[in-house]
């Protein structure tokens, strides 16, 4: 008998001696290199892969060790040997054990379930979002393609951080609408920041902070690892799940690792609505399509999700109370509208008063001459109706620290903005 009909005899065998196998070639190539030991391991690990000889003794498949792969060049006939017999004592019998140690529950390991997959077996528990797969930077947009099974349409939803906004020393991103959000469907101009201490991502609504994705007790809400199709887990992307447990409602939010919110199912008692992003643009970085808008869909003046804050320009104005020897200067910033009014700042600097010759217009005195504000680009917002004041009391000196001499003169307030912005003067009589 050839080797090749040999091994084709024995093929069943080679399947119930698969684990022998990994464990000889392990012990055998690794830890005893020698032509002849691998010829005694061969006929000890394997005895299903000899046969009768004539003799009644058991012989390899092969009847000359000549023939042997393993055994090529070593012309000794070898007795059957175990292989543990020659490694006990040395240090190849201990590697050879702690190795099958190693290697035994993995071997004889428990086979998995159907549909059980390692990504899915051992999945972390996750209670909050994590603050990179909710970005938020200055001009940070994202489009969305809105679908509501109910009238069958579709409309194109954008979502921009149009401005940041300083209160009570804490920055907020102002979006301006986030309408896949519960309670937040019809708000224009969301203030969010991000609490690291509470790892949590709060909306200010009437001067108090709420969780913009609630969870936890009282709270049917979660967040889970998403899954595909095929009940695999997706990594770096998270699902935001509400009400999991009703059956006609509830809402399903992805988040992606980087991007932000990727896709959002909202089921109803009449339907479904879904939300699914078509471009974004986050942090200098393009994703998805590249969505150019079309100023002939869109009137000119057409409210394209609320108003931009940062367009608005506040009421400034001055009032001066003179007196023998001082005038008491007044400033005052008014938010006229009913949103959050951001201001740009890019100096530490926030207000200026000056005071000019009516006849001449040269400036004869500032406040702010003299002084040193450090350059910081900063956003500071003013509450919706709200008024900032501020006041000095000028001694009608120049900047020199001079007497001014009887004249007529012009008092200013400028808000120090970006692009500064500057009251309406007001004419006073220095005596």
């Amino acid at each position: 008998m050839n080797i090749s009909a040999c091994w084709r005899l024995k093929r069943a065998h080679l399947k119930s001696d698969f684990k022998n196998w990994i464990l000889w070639f392990f012990g055998s190539f690794i830890l005893n290199p020698s032509p002849r030991g691998r010829y005694e391991e061969i006929q000890f690990w394997f005895p299903s892969l000899v046969r009768r000889g004539r003799g009644g003794g058991r012989k390899p498949c092969w009847t000359n060790p000549l023939e042997s792969p393993l055994t090529k060049g070593d012309t000794r006939r070898a007795t059957p040997k175990p292989i543990l017999s020659h490694l006990r004592g040395t240090g190849k019998f201990w590697t050879l054990f702690f190795f099958t140690l190693g290697l035994g529950p993995g071997l004889f390991a428990l086979p998995q379930q159907k549909g059980e997959s390692p990504e899915t077996s051992a999945v972390p528990v996750v209670d909050h979002l994590p603050p990179d797969y909710f970005p938020m930077h200055l001009g940070d947009r994202w489009i969305y393609l809105r679908t509501d099974s109910r009238f069958k349409k579709s409309e194109q939803i954008v979502v921009q951080i149009i401005n940041t906004s300083i209160i009570k020393w804490k920055t907020y991103y102002v979006f301006n609408r986030l309408p896949f959000v519960p309670r937040l469907e019809n708000a224009n101009n969301v203030l969010v920041r991000y609490d690291p201490d509470n790892k949590r991502f709060l909306y200010l609504l009437e001067g108090k902070e709420l969780p913009l994705f609630p969870v936890g007790l009282g709270v049917a809400a979660k967040f889970d690892a998403s899954v595909d199709e095929n009940g695999k887990r997706v990594f770096n992307r998270l699902s935001y799940l509400t009400c999991v447990d009703c059956e006609d409602q509830g809402m399903e939010m992805v988040f992606d690792q980087g991007v932000g919110v990727t896709a959002v199912l909202i089921t109803y008692a009449w339907g479904t609505e879904s939300f699914d992003m078509r471009s974004a643009d986050v942090n200098l970085r393009h994703y998805g399509e590249t969505i150019r808008e079309d100023p002939k869909k869109s009137p000119k003046g057409a409210n394209r999700g609320g108003p931009v804050v940062s367009r608005a320009d506040p009421e400034i104005r001055v009032e001066v109370e003179k007196s023998n020897s001082k005038a008491h200067l007044v400033m005052r910033v008014k938010n006229p509208t009913e949103s959050y009014l951001s201001l740009h700042f890019t100096t530490s600097q926030t207000y200026d008063f000056i005071i000019r010759d009516k006849e001449t217009g040269k400036e004869v005195w500032r406040w702010s001459k003299g002084n040193f504000y450090s350059r910081v680009r900063r956003n500071v917002a003013i509450l919706p109706e709200a008024e900032w004041r501020f006041e000095f009391f000028w001694d009608f000196k120049n900047s020199d620290r001079d007497e001014l001499t009887h004249g007529v003169y012009e008092v200013s307030a400028v808000l120090t903005t970006r692009e500064p912005r500057e009251s309406e003067p007001i004419t006073i009589t220095v005596p």
